[in-house]
C-alpha cells in the first residue's frame, strides 16, 4: 500500500499514505461528482489520534485536512499537476490545477452515455439485446451504427 507518513498538527496526529492508481480507480467507481478529493483522503488516512485517543473515521477539522493535502503535495510534488495556460486573445498567462479524478470521471461518464446511445440505436434498428450488442467489437458496432444512420 505504500510508505506511511505522519502529520502532527495541534492535538492531532494523522498516519497516512500517498494515493495510488488503485485509489484513483476506486474513486472513479464509487465517488459521486464533487466527492473525489474527500473520498480519496478517506482512503489514504490510516489512523488519526487526538491527544492520543483514536478518532479514525470521525470528521476532521478543515485546517487539518488542508495540512494533510499540503503534506501529500510536499511528499509527492508530481502528484499535483498544474497546467500553464495562455489566453490566445490577450496573451494573459495563468496556472490551473489539473484534477485527474474529475477529468477521468467526466470522460467515463461521457463514454457511458455514448455507449448507452449506441445500444439504443442498434437495439431499435436490429432488435438485438444489450448483451448481444456488447458482444460485438467496438469496430463492428461503429460499422453497424454508420449503416443505421445513413
Amino acid at each position: 500500500p505504500g510508505e506511511s507518513l505522519d502529520l502532527t498538527q495541534g492535538e492531532f496526529t494523522v498516519r497516512y499514505r500517498l494515493p495510488n492508481s488503485h485509489d484513483l480507480q476506486w474513486v472513479l467507481e464509487n465517488a459521486g461528482e464533487g466527492e473525489g478529493q474527500a473520498r480519496l483522503l478517506q482512503r489514504c488516512i490510516q489512523r488519526v489520534t487526538e491527544r492520543g485517543r483514536d478518532v479514525t473515521g470521525q470528521p476532521l477539522p478543515e485546517s487539518l485536512l488542508a495540512a494533510l493535502l499540503e503534506g501529500m503535495e510536499q511528499a509527492d510534488p508530481q502528484g499535483n499537476m498544474e497546467l500553464d495556460l495562455t489566453c490566445p486573445a490577450c496573451a494573459k498567462r495563468w496556472q490551473s490545477p489539473f484534477d485527474i479524478v474529475a477529468y477521468l470521471w467526466t470522460e467515463l461518464e461521457a463514454w457511458g452515455q455514448r455507449l448507452l446511445g449506441d445500444i439504443h440505436v442498434l437495439a431499435s434498428a436490429y432488435g438485438w439485446t444489450e448483451n448481444e450488442i456488447l458482444a460485438v467489437s467496438p469496430w463492428r458496432r461503429r460499422h453497424y451504427l454508420e449503416r443505421v444512420t445513413q
